[in-house]
């Protein structure tokens, strides 16, 4: 009975390395899901970093846009990307009245197109002759 005691024996050894090795993907599966979760909350966390660092830029410059000192470079470039964005939004809504008034424009034409003189074939006539006589006036 030596070698079924022996096959036991390894089969219980088995079944206890299994068990340990499943714990073990377990755990470092877990300890990945946490490492991403602390990625996450440092990017947020950079997020609203940037958000503040965006406030306080914005507040500066608001307040030293006329003598920016050392940003005066800066300001300047703010200064006239500003400008571009005002330009664009007028050409922008140049356009969009544009577009409005074509609309309006087209629905117009179209009610005046509904005013189409129709005529009639005669049965006896036959399509060339109306044809003909319509060119003729």
């Amino acid at each position: 009975m030596g070698f079924f005691d022996d096959l036991k024996v390894l089969g219980s050894d088995l079944l206890a390395k299994g068990s340990v090795i499943a714990k073990d993907a377990a755990q470092k599966a877990q300890d990945a899901a946490d490492m991403a979760k602390i990625k996450m909350d440092i990017a947020a966390r950079e997020k609203e970093i940037k958000d503040i660092y965006m406030k306080i830029g914005k507040a500066y410059y608001e307040a030293n846009k006329d003598e920016a000192g050392e940003f005066a470079e800066d300001v300047a470039e703010i200064t006239a990307k500003l400008a571009s964005i005002s330009e664009l939004n007028d050409k922008y809504n140049m356009y969009k009245e544009a577009m409005s008034a074509s609309k309006e424009d087209s629905a117009e034409e179209v009610a005046e197109d509904d005013a189409i003189e129709i005529i009639p074939l005669d049965v006896e006539e036959s399509v060339e002759e109306k044809l003909e006589d319509a060119g003729e006036k």
